[in-house]
């Protein structure tokens, strides 16, 4: 468990199921001055939702020492003023040099 933030982290082998964000060059995001970057849309549960990529940190958010992640309701223009979902959800990242995924929950 990480105190700090309340995320639990493990590895795992097997690959997640619902939606993989694939990024062919993370390097080229940073050296191409990408500041963010989005996934296509994807439904699970009855919502649509997109994973929001920031290579180099939230600069919205004062961030700017590391990657931020971000999920998010995709399309909201449709639902009532007061929505609000609840979700349990688990990011993967893939360990290139262990072959493993990281698990964040």
């Amino acid at each position: 468990m990480d105190n700090q933030h309340g995320t639990r982290r493990t590895f795992r082998k097997d690959k997640p199921i619902h939606y993989t964000f694939k990024i062919q060059s993370f390097s080229s995001l940073s050296k191409n001055s990408i500041d963010k970057w989005n996934s296509c849309d994807f439904e699970v549960g009855g919502y649509k939702w997109k994973l929001s990529l920031h290579p180099k940190g939230n600069k919205n958010k004062g961030v700017k020492d590391h990657l931020s992640l971000y999920l998010a309701v995709a399309q909201t223009s449709s639902l009532p003023s007061d929505w609000e979902v609840k979700v349990i959800f688990k990011l993967f990242l893939y360990d290139q040099l262990r072959d493993k995924y990281l698990m964040l929950e």
